[in-house]
């Protein structure tokens, strides 16, 4: 059953799931409309309609009403006007005639209401079949009208036969008769009364005084069917409800309002407050003075129960207790704080909380932050507002706060805050929290706006090395839309392929200037956005999953291209193809190399793959026995950027590699920095020492190359020799007599 829009979350799908569970026990039936139409119902509908519950789901309360109501009132009218007072926000109680499947009728009482004012306009309808009920009322009217009739009857006889003293024994007989039927009608009503679970209550107006027929009243400790002072009522009222009893009191007093309806709490003698309903009408003397009210009173803390239940369920996160989006948008529509004050929404998010549930299981992971929460609610205080929106997000609005010094030092704070191990069930978690902040009105003036933006700058905190806060800028929302824009002309592109190109930067034996292989470069051509940089475009392509279906288009090109070479007569020539951290991931990655090498007819031993350390992060032993078969085909692995990372040393020793590629950066730096020298001679001669290829990239001088030669690099590569270049290019250039370097 829907009720309201959550999102998405799963934490909404679960309270969703309880509302359906809570509406389907009710004894009552339930109907769940959404702009005027029936969307759901529990199984008490279908048994009052006799259908099924694909009959009922897209009907309207109108399909299953006869064309007037009691009274000649046209049914499509009154309950139009009925919902659209449920829509303003207001409980409205009436009876009403519905028809079942099969055409016969039967009579309601419904209550009808809205529990989500400011949103999406559903509604639930209550309906308590009272058939049974009007029909002892129709029962008890026939009954009277007979019996004044009979009453009629029998004095006439008894006036026409005062002489017979038979004929008068007959009538008392009758008369004993008709006031034994009339007693036992009495009873009847009492029976259908205490069954409805109302009271039934009056007040005097003359003297002020009010009574009541129901003995549950007794649980206020005040008489049942004898008056005493209205005020004894009054105190009895909550002190937040007293003023608007008193208020819609006088209105109905004069003429104002049709019917005296409302719902206000009372105070029992278990010092409780119970929720009342109380419905009446007063009664006027023969020249128009109110004299009396008179009216009904029900119970319906159980109903209140529920929808607290429900309200609950939609607007409260039901692992913390905190509020959730939807009541914290609520919350900052009803007290104005957006549009009235200065302030900031801080966006905090639990860094590699994924691991915590990956690790100790999603049952620790749930009781880890509720703990979290509490830190979170002590830190926060009572002044600002504390939501959480996700499964290890959590929102803080600081309102009325302009001093950009105290945002940072409460972000400060947050942060420190998880610098301390925190223990949940007697273990101890050290996390750590990266929060990004939005400032309104400068940023946005709405919550949707504000979550965006300051979920932009919460990237950026965590791009930052985590652990760290930043605030929103607008080159941050410049940046994402161009990254949207590319995503998209990327996702056009991908579909053909025809703007990308492979280029091809060759590689040199250093020792004896022999071009021996070429390294595979992927070049983007965007209709809209022009030549655009692989460190532009690979990225984007890396988080949206792109880069598999590119990197083996590109695997298969790299390969055709370098068996077309080996058949023009540069058989020696071999060629590196960069591998992604997503496609090496892929569980038939192995099997889509292998298809490439049968598609092309290339040799094995003529591919290289570059991987680089990063790739390596998660999975390590998955991944290495990928390495290891690839390997067993007969392919080379290299290892890209070598020496920018923490652990290439260990590296070197587990896995199957044939080369190590120095990073440019090493490069640009040698013939500066005596310590970069003795870095890269040293990389060389271990390298050799095991048996590992060393290829250096990035050359741009003459210096540079005789450096290397003199550590007995083996290949270089970089623009000294030739910048990347297209298939026609590459051919066109190996065919140039070669220059000694």
């Amino acid at each position: 059953m829907q009720t309201f829009d959550h999102a998405s979350c799963p934490s909404s799908r679960h309270e969703d799931a309880n509302i359906r569970t809570l509406v389907a026990s009710t004894i009552d039936g339930i109907l769940i409309l959404k702009n005027d139409t029936i969307i759901d119902c529990n199984r008490r509908i279908l048994d009052m309609f006799g259908c099924r519950h694909e009959d009922m789901i897209g009907t309207s309360p109108v399909d299953w009403s006869p064309t007037h109501q009691d009274g000649n009132v046209g049914t499509a009218d009154q309950m139009h006007k009925n919902l659209a007072t449920a829509h303003k926000n207001q409980v409205l109680f009436f009876e009403w005639v519905h028809l079942r499947k099969d055409g016969t009728p039967f009579h309601t009482e419904i209550c009808l209401y809205s529990i989500d004012p400011h949103r999406s306009g559903h509604l639930i309808a209550i309906l308590k079949d009272i058939t049974e009920q009007k029909n002892i009322q129709a029962e008890l009217r026939s009954n009277s009208t007979k019996l004044k009739a009979a009453h009629t009857e029998l004095i006439c006889l008894y006036q026409q036969l005062a002489a017979s003293e038979e004929a008068i024994g007959q009538q008392m007989a009758e008369l004993k008769a008709s006031k034994k039927q009339l007693e036992y009608s009495e009873q009847r009503y009492q029976l259908a009364l205490a069954a409805s679970n109302d009271a039934i209550w009056e007040i005097d107006l003359a003297s002020n005084t009010l009574s009541f027929s129901a003995p549950w009243l007794q649980q206020f400790g005040l008489p049942v069917n004898e008056p005493f002072p209205r005020k004894l009522w009054l105190d009895l009222i909550h002190p937040e409800d007293r003023a608007r009893v008193e208020s819609v009191y006088l209105q109905h007093l004069e003429s104002k309002t049709d019917q005296y309806d409302l719902e206000y709490r009372v105070r029992s003698l278990a010092d409780t407050f119970i929720w009342l309903h109380a419905r009446g009408k007063v009664l006027k003397d023969s020249v128009g003075n109110p004299e009396r009210i008179i009216g009904a009173l029900t119970d319906i803390s159980d109903r209140k129960q529920r929808d607290e239940q429900i309200y609950r369920m939609a607007y409260y996160d039901h692992l913390t207790g905190l509020p959730n989006r939807s009541r914290l948008e609520e919350m900052l529509h009803e007290n104005g704080l957006l549009k009235q004050s200065e302030g900031a929404l801080l966006y905090i998010d639990l860094d590699d909380f994924k691991l915590i549930n990956d690790s100790a299981g999603h049952a620790c992971g749930d009781a880890l932050i509720g703990t979290v929460a509490q830190h979170l609610q002590s830190a926060v205080g009572p002044s600002h507002i504390l939501a959480r929106v996700g499964g290890d997000e959590f929102i803080v609005v600081l309102a009325g706060i302009s001093q950009r010094a105290f945002i940072d030092t409460y972000a400060q704070r947050l942060i420190r805050l998880f610098h301390a191990p925190i223990v949940c069930r007697g273990h101890h978690f050290y996390l750590s929290a990266s929060i990004g902040i939005a400032l309104f009105p400068e940023n946005a003036a709405t919550l949707e706006e504000l979550l965006k933006k300051a979920d932009n700058a919460l990237h950026r905190a965590k791009d930052a090395g985590r652990s760290n806060y930043c605030f929103f800028e607008q080159s941050m929302q410049d940046s994402l839309m161009q990254k949207v824009s590319m995503e998209s002309c990327l996702r056009a592109s991908a579909l053909t392929k025809e703007h990308f190109q492979m280029h091809y930067q060759p590689q040199m034996d250093a020792q004896t200037g022999r071009i021996v292989g070429m390294e595979s470069l992927m070049r983007w051509n965007c209709p809209e956005l022009g030549a655009v940089s692989p460190l532009q475009f690979i990225p984007v392509a890396e988080e949206n999953g792109l880069i598999i279906e590119l990197g083996d288009w590109g695997l298969r090109t790299a390969c055709a291209f370098c068996k077309e070479l080996h058949q023009q007569g540069y058989a020696d020539l071999s060629v590196s193809v960069n591998v992604s951290v997503r496609q090496l991931s892929s569980s038939n990655y192995v099997e889509t190399v292998a298809a490439a090498l049968v598609e092309s007819g290339l040799h094995p031993t003529a591919l290289e793959l570059e991987i680089t350390e990063s790739m390596l992060i998660g999975s390590f032993e998955a991944k290495v026995r990928k390495l290891n078969a690839l390997r067993a085909m007969g392919i080379r692995i290299a290892l890209d950027d070598f020496g920018t990372g923490y652990s290439s040393l260990t590296y070197l020793q587990q896995l199957p590699i044939h080369t190590v590629k120095i990073d440019q950066t090493f490069i640009h730096r040698m013939t500066s920095e005596d310590s970069t020298r003795i870095i890269i001679e040293t990389i060389i001669a271990l390298a050799h020492r095991l048996g590992i290829v060393v290829v250096a990239e990035g050359i741009e001088t003459a210096g540079q190359l005789e450096l290397l030669k003199a550590f007995g690099c083996d290949i270089i590569q970089g623009y000294h020799l030739s910048s990347p270049l297209s298939d026609r290019e590459l051919a066109e250039w190996l065919a140039l007599p070669r220059q000694q370097y």
